[in-house]
């Protein structure tokens, strides 16, 4: 069985040309993963006050 890109299936060339870099993208993009710990120092709370 054949494969058929998305590429090649989009008929407008904007969206044909987003899939194309995504098929070529080899997932070694840098990114910074969110931080999972406070950013307050002793991991204080902080209490918003609804006026």
């Amino acid at each position: 069985m054949d494969t058929i890109k998305l590429s090649q299936i989009a008929r407008n060339p904007a969206v044909a040309a987003f899939f194309a870099r995504g098929e070529r993208d080899n997932g070694a993009a840098f990114a910074v993963p969110a931080p999972t710990t406070p950013n307050k120092p002793g991991g204080a709370e902080t209490k918003m006050e609804i006026a």
